[in-house]
């Protein structure tokens, strides 16, 4: 039997996938559903083009290859079971666990030397808490430059509307006035079948010539949490709202707190 895009999409919107989900999703459906096809139609011969694909793709680690193979084999009630990732050792060279907001305003002051664009996406992932898909994959109706707001559905079809700096206003509206885009999506940015997989490469890319290396779109969210929990003393409930954390236990990552900085708020409100 061979599986149709039509049959995966309903799938996905029975389950309440995000309309960016689908979408991303059933480009990766067309790539990659001959493969899983080609050499023959018994269910062997596809769990044969799966592991094929679990060998290339999945190994790399991106859960976004995880996340597609598991809502494929689901849909179509493949017994296959994806193989786990063998463990890493521990990275000593990582000290921070999380960025810091003077490593968030370095990306933002150096990276338009490389182009404006990634420089102007730093500050909204940061003052908005978006996901990568949330924010690059928005249409243009979620956009509002005039209330400084970005909104639409995010993550398990939860309502996000979100503001942002009245700087990051200025700086956006003239961006898109000099790169007038019409494909719908404002933050389309190059030539790409998936623009959140070019833009988490070529970000990554630009960061680590400035000297931040492991920078993906996602730390930028973690880096607010953390800014508003140890800087700003936000309560953990304030930041599970602007996180729109499902769960409490999500949130409380923040309250981890490293020796580092115990030792920077004494000698700033206490012994001084």
């Amino acid at each position: 039997m061979n599986y149709t895009l039509e049959q995966f999409q309903d799938y996905l919107k029975q389950r309440g996938y995000a309309e960016s989900t689908i979408r991303n999703y059933s480009i990766h459906f067309d790539r990659y559903n001959h493969l899983f096809n080609r050499e023959g139609k018994t269910m062997e011969d596809k769990i044969r083009g799966i592991e094929k694909f679990c060998k290339a793709k999945v190994s790399e680690g991106n859960p976004f290859y995880t996340g597609f193979l598991k809502a494929y084999l689901t849909a179509f009630k493949i017994p296959f079971e994806i193989p786990k990732r063998k463990g890493r050792p521990p990275d000593t060279t990582k000290k921070d666990k999380y960025l810091k907001k003077g490593q968030v305003d370095r990306m933002i002051e150096e990276l338009p030397k490389y182009d404006e664009y990634y420089s102007l996406m730093v500050r909204l992932y940061f003052e908005t808490g978006l996901r990568l898909r949330e924010l690059i994959d928005l249409p243009d109706k979620g956009l509002s430059i005039k209330q400084r707001r970005v909104q639409g559905l995010g993550k398990n079809k939860k309502w996000f509307n979100e503001q942002f700096s009245e700087t990051t206003k200025k700086k956006l509206k003239k961006w898109i006035k000099e790169n007038p885009n019409s494909t719908g999506y404002p933050f389309h940015y190059r030539k790409a079948k998936d623009q959140a997989r070019s833009f988490w490469y070529f970000l990554k890319k630009y960061c680590k010539e400035i000297g931040i290396s492991n920078v993906h779109p996602h730390r930028l969210r973690h880096a607010l949490g953390h800014h508003l929990r140890v800087n700003k003393g936000f309560d953990i409930q304030e930041i599970k709202v602007k996180l729109r954390h499902s769960h409490i236990s999500s949130t409380e990552i923040y309250t981890d707190t490293s020796k580092e900085e115990v030792e920077r708020k004494i000698d700033e409100e206490v012994f001084e």
